[in-house]
């Protein structure tokens, strides 16, 4: 590297917007530039470990050398900031540290989702009535209402009350599910029963689309899963549901097969499929499909619901994954549940 681009890449460095330190493997700071200054306050010869106590600064140092590989704090928090840092191998003896402040992020985060929680909270108790008003009509007065239309009506107001109490749960599960605040109660059973019990519960929409939906079970019985009953028909009913939602001609196939200590349980679907550039990001967090869906039968939802399933799955010791895509082909995803010893 000549004297002139030592001299621009040393500028680049020092006007970064981001803070960017040299460290040894205990953590002493050897350089720093202006932004890391304005974040942590000026740490030349200091030890970075005893100003940063969220975390193992001198063992993230020493990890970083040692595999020559780069570490991730994510997030960690310090004197009323949260800070995300990266530890990269710079020599033998030294590490690069670069230190990024997301305290505005995390700030408009943890706002978005206090009014979420409380929106959906104040909104499920009218939801609720609105969809046991529309029962009540639809039971106790079908035979006096002769306007087919009307009948129509009201059977709208039931089922989009069904889908925004279904999107206000996703908004107050997400934040309990994030904070651990979920029991979670662990025991054999046979996933089998489960499955049959979601197509069953499920089948009403599929007729209502003129589509399939089946479970297409295995001759033999099925080993027990051990995990919590509740999650996993859960889980399952996502699934079958977003393939369902996704799904106009053709039908949805579930399956079931025990492999490896898991049991895996697919849904297959025939429906719009998933674009390659939308697969990475299915799982995250308030995630749509492609807006050209929009409005063609598909009703949007929480973008919340395969990021549910993730967590749920997670605190199980399961896992669920996008097997294979093809877009205007349909989709096959995979529900792993550990099986009982």
């Amino acid at each position: 590297m000549n004297s002139e681009t030592e001299r621009f890449a040393s500028a680049a460095i020092a006007n970064a917007p981001f803070g960017f330190l040299i460290a040894g493997p205990d953590g002493a700071v050897l350089s720093q530039n202006r932004k890391s200054e304005e974040i942590l306050g000026s740490l030349i010869g200091k030890n970075m470990g005893s100003i940063v106590s969220a975390f193992d600064v001198a063992g993230s140092c020493r990890d970083c050398l040692a595999g020559q590989k780069t570490i991730e704090v994510k997030e960690a928090a310090w004197n009323g900031k949260y800070l995300k840092f990266f530890f990269v191998p710079a020599d033998g003896s030294a590490c690069t540290v670069i230190v990024e402040d997301i305290t505005e992020a995390k700030t408009v985060e943890k706002n978005r989702e206090q009014f979420f929680m409380v929106a959906s909270h104040d909104l499920r108790t009218p939801l609720a009535a609105i969809k046991a008003s529309a029962e009540l009509i639809m039971k106790a007065y079908s035979n006096d209402i002769q306007n087919e239309n009307a009948k129509k009506l009201i059977a709208n107001i039931d089922l989009a009350s069904v889908r925004l109490i279904k999107i206000v749960s996703d908004f107050l599960e997400a934040p309990r599910l994030e904070a651990g605040r979920i029991a979670v109660t662990k025991e054999r059973f046979d996933v089998a029963e489960t499955i049959r019990k979601a197509v069953g519960d499920l089948a009403i929409i599929a007729t209502n689309k003129g589509i399939s939906l089946s479970y297409d079970a295995p001759r033999d019985p099925l080993p027990a899963v051990f995990a919590d009953k509740e999650i996993v028909e859960q889980v399952i009913v996502n699934l079958i549901g977003n393939a369902l939602k996704f799904t106009f001609q053709g039908g949805v196939t579930v399956s079931s097969a025990a492999d490896d200590g898991m049991m895996r349980v697919r849904v297959t679907d025939t429906g719009v499929g998933i674009a390659e550039q939308d697969q990475q990001m299915l799982f995250g967090k308030f995630r749509q499909t492609d807006e050209n869906f929009i409005g063609r039968g598909i009703t949007q939802g929480s973008g919340l619901g395969l990021y549910i399933s993730e967590l749920l799955v997670g605190m199980i010791g399961g896992s669920v994954v996008l097997e294979k895509s093809d877009l205007g082909k349909g989709s096959t995803f995979v529900f792993a549940i550990p099986l009982a010893k």
